[in-house]
């Protein structure tokens, strides 16, 4: 029988500015402050893809991310910790106002996202998001480092892979072929480009995170962040789900609002 064994790795020391080393990211952070590099951004030029509403409460919390925030009363000690703001932590602004914003069409998602067929949902939901960014990117110049795709709260209800929208809410499927037909062209091909293209909607999960990701790697002017417009989150309060896409895509999640 082979024994386990269990070896203590001791934490390794972290680098932060002014050549400062620390083992808690905390605590380099907020004494010294992020390590000099000519890759560190002069201030955060964010572009923002939303509602009128969405882009509102991402400006809301940006302002209060970028203020002190008290350290909470309860929970664990090494978790009650102040925040400074932003630029205190980092040493680069972020402005309240985008860089860039692009405003889409709230009613035109909700409609797409509650579509009866949950493929074709998620499939045009994205393209709400995907279109607008590629209509910004022909006709503007300025290229924001990144962007935010601040999503509302129906779209992280129904755009999940086990979310049903309620039968009185739905709208009908205007897609050419079902999801058997699309899954036979899927696996066995089709001679006809149209077919291809009405059965590649079917290809992707159902998680509206997953083609989100897809489409924005596909625009290389920047990284592209995905936030949650969580209808409590006017404030300070509220919950987001992000995801960061780029040339490489990963997910994160972002601290209340």
């Amino acid at each position: 029988m082979n024994e386990w064994t269990v070896t203590h790795i001791d934490e390794p020391m972290l680098s932060f500015g002014f050549n400062q080393q620390t083992e808690h990211p905390k605590d380099g952070l907020f004494l010294y402050g992020p390590p000099a590099s000519n890759q560190n951004p002069a201030r955060m030029d964010v572009g923002v893809i939303g509602t009128t509403e969405g882009i509102r409460r991402y400006e809301s919390w940006v302002k209060s991310l970028s203020s002190t925030i008290a350290a909470p009363e309860s929970g664990r000690e090494e978790n009650k910790t102040m925040w400074p703001g932003f630029q205190a932590a980092f040493g680069v602004p972020w402005p309240v106002k985008p860089f860039a914003s692009v405003i889409i069409d709230g009613e035109l998602l909700s409609r797409r996202i509650r579509t009866e067929d949950r493929h074709e949902a998620i499939f045009k939901a994205v393209d709400v998001y995907s279109d607008a960014l590629r209509k910004y990117l022909r006709e503007q110049e300025a290229r924001p480092q990144f962007w935010f795709a601040v999503i509302p709260e129906e779209v992280f209800l129904y755009g999940r892979p086990k979310s049903v929208v309620p039968r009185d809410q739905r709208e009908k499927s205007t897609g050419a072929i079902g999801p058997k037909a699309a899954k036979s062209i899927l696996s066995r091909g089709s001679m006809f480009i149209e077919e291809m293209e009405a059965a590649a909607l079917y290809d992707y999960e159902l998680n509206f995170h997953k083609p989100a990701e897809g489409a924005a790697s596909r625009h290389r002017s920047g990284a592209t962040g995905g936030a949650r417009d969580h209808p409590d989150a006017g404030g300070v309060r509220g919950k987001h789900t992000a995801f960061v896409a780029g040339p490489r895509v990963r997910c994160l999640e972002l601290s209340h609002y």
